[in-house]
């Protein structure tokens, strides 16, 4: 599996959707830039495996959620080379 590194903090989308912005009415939102708030991680393999997510807490602290097990990991570790979805909202 190759890691991939993908924006966590700012994602602009602004120069590849152009035409897209002036049709925008919220003058906060003319730039299109997103923050990551969840990844989904795939273990295993293709046929079958495990599913855990990363999510982004209101206090901004990152969480692991695997079944019944949550637990705080570092921003650092977001980056995961299972990465299967990833979920950016609009900021």
């Amino acid at each position: 599996t190759q890691p991939i590194d993908y924006p966590i903090d700012e994602l602009d989308l602004s120069p590849y959707v152009k035409s897209v912005v002036p049709h925008l009415k919220d003058e906060k939102h003319k730039e299109l830039k997103f923050r990551l708030i969840a990844v989904v991680l795939h273990e295993g393999r293709l046929d079958e495996g495990h599913y855990t997510s990363l999510g982004r807490c209101r206090d901004g602290m990152w969480k692991r959620f695997d079944d019944e097990k949550v637990q705080e990991i570092n921003q650092k570790d977001v980056c995961h080379k299972n990465a299967y979805l990833l979920f950016y909202e609009l900021i």
